[in-house]
């Protein structure tokens, strides 16, 4: 498992928990109030298993971990789709936010590169990213 902290200023302190997988990856979050010391008791009681082809991986989880749906509104939840390939395209669903319906930024080229990277506030809370391998 590997922890990254996301610096934004504009929004609440959040760490990111991410799991390697064969064909991509799991990622699960952390908030401030979570605290970081829980990472650890979430990587020991997470077990992760695939089946060696393109299939869903399993997540097994052991308690104080258990399967559920956060039924907290603001709680993050996220799916991804892509090519085949990681440089032509990936589209990705992630709620909450922090930008309004209608409101688009683009990442700069400084940050990916020849791949261009836009995200898009949607109704309900929902944010949309779009990425490609090349500049659009």
């Amino acid at each position: 498992m590997q922890i990254y902290e996301r610096i934004d200023p504009e929004g609440p302190r959040l760490w990111w928990l991410r799991w390697q997988l064969e064909n991509g990856a799991v990622y699960s979050h952390l908030r401030d109030e979570d605290g970081l010391a829980q990472a650890e008791a979430i990587g020991n009681c997470l077990t992760i298993v695939e089946d060696g082809g393109t299939g869903t991986p399993f997540l097994l989880p052991e308690p104080p971990l258990r399967p559920a749906v956060a039924a907290w509104p603001g709680y993050q939840e996220w799916a991804v789709f892509q090519s085949g390939l990681r440089e032509e395209w990936a589209i990705s669903l992630r709620r909450p936010t922090f930008l309004k319906p209608g409101e688009i930024v683009q990442a700069p080229a400084s940050v990916v590169g020849e791949a261009a990277y836009l995200r898009a506030g949607a109704a309900y809370g929902i944010e949309i990213g779009v990425s490609s391998g090349t500049n659009v």
